[in-house]
């Protein structure tokens, strides 16, 4: 049956959640080589305070709340504590030591190893092991990864040992584990962090760090000393933010805003610490970007238009800059040779801090102009260059189809007849690129190409005239094609092989 012990708690039923606790102390200097460097020694404590067998398909599991379990293949699985150390790059660990504890046994338990063959992790389980006796043994280890500003060393502390030939199982309640390591230098940064890499001309440029002291005393009058360099390494912008005394074993924040205004362009960040000598202990630099403005071409309602319809293009420059701009704005259109057909320019001035300026500039298309193109826009400013993204749309030459054929099946039917005695009614009509035609009744826009209907005269109407001829091609039921001859350019029936 399953049951539970308490080794240091009185009740073994309490609702502690975690079954463990790890202390860390302060390192103690155990070899002085220099004002910052040396040998040092720091203590772990573990200590165990709940624990459970349960038996279960002839295994015996051993659980420690809070604990997760070592599942290496076909060893046995125990629950494990594991610290995580920050220590400088320069750090080399000499050694992990046991240094005391208390241990019991617990039972003659049959543990079981993880077979990684196994189809599912819940029954895994397997009685055949590579470990031989006690396992593990020792039963402590680290390992260590590399970082960016620092190495993280990773204690890891096995409070069951199993003999994997008698069954016997020994529970560590109390355990302490010394890591000795040489530093050249105690303190390092630990953490470097920015909100982001990009930044507008406007924003200041905000970074957190965090300093560490793995030493053995204190260390007190520390400063960052935060520059911004351009290209050439010379520096523009420099401040100080002091941190305050650390101590040993301990760490020290420091948030630092940095005045902007800078041009367009990459820039590097550098972040210096200083003693109370002012020498400098460790530096870390970064590339930061800064933008001035941005240009975009905002999406147009359609993306498909007819030759001789006028193509607004809307260019707008958002001005990020902390003083006001003059730029100068282009629209490059690109066929499908990548060849620029039209450039269209417009000048503006005056862009203020933080606001964004918009110019239409117009192309009318026509017959010649028929296939896929992308626009490109580009803002000239006072210092920068800004270019957009591509709009891409497409010019179809539908001339051989009547506007009143909607559905350009090259014939008119019923409902098309329906929707052409409605801008009769009415009498007027605009474009509408969201209706069935391209076309709504009453006033309106007239940037598109003027209805098929509407040529005598091209007044953005339906006189009683062109509507009669509507009336005479839809009558014949017959097919219709396109006719220059003809007072509206059509002519029904199917024209001669």
């Amino acid at each position: 049956m399953a049951y539970s012990v308490c080794p240091v708690f009185a009740n073994p039923n309490s609702s502690v959640e975690a079954g463990f606790e790890i202390t860390e102390f302060e390192p103690v200097t155990m070899a002085q080589t220099g004002e910052r460097s040396g040998t040092f020694r720091k203590s772990l404590s573990f200590t165990v305070s709940q624990f459970s067998v349960s038996p279960k398909d002839g295994f015996d599991f051993f659980h420690i709340p809070g604990l997760e379990s070592d599942r290496k293949n076909f060893l046995p699985i125990l629950p494990y504590m594991m610290k995580k150390l920050y220590l400088p790059k320069n750090v080399s660990v000499m050694e992990l030591v046991l240094n005391g504890g208390h241990a019991q046994i617990v039972d003659y338990l049959s543990i079981p190893s993880f077979d990684p063959d196994s189809s599912s992790l819940s029954s895994g389980f397997t009685s055949f092991t590579y470990a031989a006796g006690l396992y593990p043994d020792p039963n402590f280890a680290y390992e260590i990864s590399e970082h960016d500003y620092y190495r993280e060393v990773d204690i890891y502390f096995f409070p069951v040992q199993y003999d994997t030939e008698t069954g016997k199982t020994t529970l560590w309640t109390e355990a302490e584990v010394d890591i000795w390591y040489e530093v050249e230098e105690c303190l390092f940064i630990s953490d470097f962090s920015m909100e982001n890499r990009k930044y507008r001309s406007s924003e200041k440029i905000d970074v957190g760090l965090v300093l560490e002291n793995v030493g053995g005393s204190a260390a007190s009058g520390l400063e960052v000393i935060a520059k911004i360099k351009d290209a050439h390494g010379q520096l523009l912008r420099s401040i100080r933010v002091p941190t305050g005394d650390i101590p040993a074993g301990g760490s020290g924040e420091a948030d630092i805003s940095i005045d902007n205004g800078l041009g367009q362009g990459n820039y590097l960040l550098v972040l210096e610490i200083t003693d109370e000598k002012a020498h400098i202990i460790t530096t870390v630099a970064e590339q930061v970007t800064v933008i001035s403005g941005s240009a975009s071409i905002p999406p147009i309602h359609r993306t498909s238009f007819s030759p001789g319809e006028i193509l607004p293009f809307p260019v707008v420059y958002e001005n990020y800059a902390p003083h006001s701009v003059s730029a100068e704005m282009r629209v490059d259109i690109y066929d499908e040779e990548n060849t620029i057909i039209k450039t269209l320019t417009s000048m503006t001035t005056d862009i203020l801090p933080d606001s964004s300026a918009t110019i239409i500039l117009y192309w009318k298309t026509d017959a010649g102009h028929a296939g896929s193109f992308r626009a490109v826009a580009t803002v000239l400013s006072d210092e920068d260059e800004h270019v957009s993204d591509a709009f891409h749309f497409s010019v179809k030459d539908d001339s051989k189809y009547h506007k009143a054929d909607y559905n350009q099946n090259g014939l008119f039917d019923f409902s098309e007849l329906l929707r052409m005695i409605q801008f009769f009614s009415i009498g007027t009509y605009h474009c509408d690129p969201d209706s069935e035609d391209g076309y709504a009744p009453g006033d309106g826009d007239h940037s598109c190409v003027p209805h098929t209907s509407d040529y005598s005269p091209r007044d953005w109407r339906i006189g009683l005239n062109e509507f009669l001829r509507m009336i005479q091609l839809y009558s014949t039921q017959n097919p219709y094609y396109p006719d220059p001859d003809t007072e509206d350019g059509f002519a029904s029936a199917v024209p001669d092989e």
